[in-house]
């Protein structure tokens, strides 16, 4: 039961985030079969605001995936050591054999690592 309920929620996910996308391509459509130039205009000017758009939606997921991993590893930070669990977060696995400092500080305080990590990327270091 769990797993359907899983599922579902994945395919509401994905059905909201194609929403999402096919406003801007019916937009775009609309100009391609002959929208007023008025429409146009308005369209133009709202490209760069769609793509903030985008880039806050990434952002929002990104920050999502990354308070859920510390909150699995505050609850059990031996999964640092699980091969199983660092397959299914290739970028931790990743960012840990590329930074060996890093698995101490995060066994120790995986929500502030997170936190310093995303305070680093805020200020552009």
């Amino acid at each position: 039961m769990k797993d359907k309920i899983g599922i579902l929620v994945g395919q509401i996910t994905a059905a909201a985030i194609v929403v999402l996308l096919v406003k801007p391509i019916t937009a775009s459509c609309a100009l391609l079969s002959g929208g007023s130039v008025l429409h146009q205009r308005t369209l133009a000017s709202d490209a760069p605001q769609l793509l903030a758009q985008g880039e806050s939606l990434s952002d929002r997921l990104r920050k999502r995936q990354e308070a859920k991993v510390a909150e699995e590893l505050e609850k059990n930070p031996k999964l640092l050591d699980d091969p199983n669990y660092l397959a299914q977060h290739p970028k931790l696995a990743d960012y840990l054999q590329k930074h060996p400092e890093a698995k101490p500080k995060l066994k120790q305080d995986p929500k502030g690592f997170f936190k310093h990590l995303e305070d680093e990327r805020s200020q552009g270091i």
